[in-house]
């Protein structure tokens, strides 16, 4: 794989830098030829000053043809080789490349499926939920207040407080046989990660509990009573951020928050995962143009139509991301090597931050902490400060 892209983006720099030298020589020669053509003319005179006249050169069009071409050529090439150096930087380092095998993805129709889904209308979520419903799921879709109004009556939905703790336990117990559930997939993010802190009426910021706690709370209380599938949990893997502030107490700033409850959703796998041994759960890569929205411009519609649009460059489409994650979430079999995924379905390895159990095991009880404090201290202003 290394070799592979390694050699993906040599090629693509290489052909890239070619085709700008070709470009820039092409150039070069026409002005050659305008200055040859204007010396041989410097010798005419005007008829009637008896001076030189001042020669009309013109550039015949197959040449000009030939630079327009040559310019175009050399875009293509440049977006060819930023597009293979941003998919190598983004793919992460494939652990089996053959896995998973498309013929031993399993039928969906009639499988029980609870998708917890975000803010907003659009996006990976949408045409996930919408692509499943398609395909004859039984769908349990549960969502936040905001959005997603066009899809009333094609499934079961529930609505409810995601961003915190009292209504994300609220909505778990809408759930009531989930001892029935084959899957549960977790796809809850925000559509753009505030530029200012902002925390709910618990003193927990909004982008850790809309992402990452609710579903902690919501899995725990599933798992309590009975629910024994496959689990997913939707996000970033790899980042390698080392938590520090976790709630964003003391320097709020976008991207460390925004990377605090990425690292953490990771952790929460691995988390269950020791605690559960018995539970499928596995971390898996939106599409990088959705991570790339959520660090600002998610809230503007021109915007995300432009990053959408020019995802295929260093992302993947939306129709082959839930293509390719499909097959793998309803594979008969996952190996046990397994836990993480990135945007094209291949088997990844955990950040190296996360290689370190004791990290893991920081975050959760950090978890712990902000759980036990904030349900005690609910109704008490700044207690987060203390």
């Amino acid at each position: 794989f290394f070799l592979r892209e390694t050699l993906n983006s040599f090629f693509g720099c290489f052909f890239f830098v070619l085709c700008l030298v070709g470009g820039f020589n092409s150039i070069h020669f026409q002005r050659i030829m305008a200055v040859k053509e204007r010396k041989r003319n410097s010798h005419s005179y005007d008829n009637h000053n008896n001076i030189p006249s001042r020669p009309n050169v013109q550039i015949p069009t197959h040449r000009v043809l030939l630079v327009v071409a040559v310019g175009t050529l050399s875009l293509v090439a440049a977006l060819v080789s930023v597009s293979f150096f941003l998919k190598s930087k983004t793919r992460g380092d494939p652990l089996n490349e053959d896995f998973p095998p498309l013929s031993s993805s399993a039928s969906i129709e009639g499988r029980k499926i609870l998708v917890v889904i975000g803010e907003g209308e659009g996006g990976a979520a949408e045409k996930l939920v919408l692509e499943l419903a398609n395909r004859g799921a039984s769908l349990v879709v549960m969502r936040g207040e905001v959005g997603w109004t066009k899809w009333e009556g094609r499934f079961r939905e529930f609505r409810g407080n995601l961003g915190t703790i009292e209504g994300q336990k609220a909505l778990e117990k809408e759930i009531e046989d989930p001892e029935s559930l084959s899957t549960i997939i977790f796809t809850q993010t925000l559509s753009s990660q505030p530029a200012s802190r902002e925390v709910n009426g618990e003193g927990i910021e909004k982008g850790l509990a809309f992402c990452y706690l609710s579903r902690r709370i919501i899995l725990e209380g599933l798992l309590e009573r009975g629910f024994q599938g496959r689990v997913f949990s939707m996000g970033w893997v790899g980042n390698n951020y080392k938590i520090d502030d976790f709630n964003g107490n003391f320097a709020y700033e976008k991207s460390t928050q925004l990377s605090n409850w990425i690292e953490a959703n990771n952790a929460l796998v691995l988390g269950f995962r020791k605690r559960h041994p018995n539970l499928e759960i596995y971390g898996a890569n939106l599409p990088f143009h959705e991570i790339l929205l959520m660090m600002g411009g998610g809230e503007s519609r021109h915007v995300k139509g432009v990053v959408s649009f020019l995802s295929p460059l260093f992302s993947t489409s939306l129709d082959a991301y839930v293509e390719k994650m499909i097959s793998v979430m309803f594979c008969k079999k996952i190996p046990s090597s397994v836990v993480f995924l990135n945007q094209y379905g291949e088997a990844i390895a955990r950040s190296p931050y996360l290689s370190e159990e004791k990290n893991v095991d920081f975050i959760w009880s950090e978890t712990d902490k902000l759980l036990e404090k904030a349900e005690s201290s609910q109704g008490e202003e700044n207690w987060w400060k203390k």
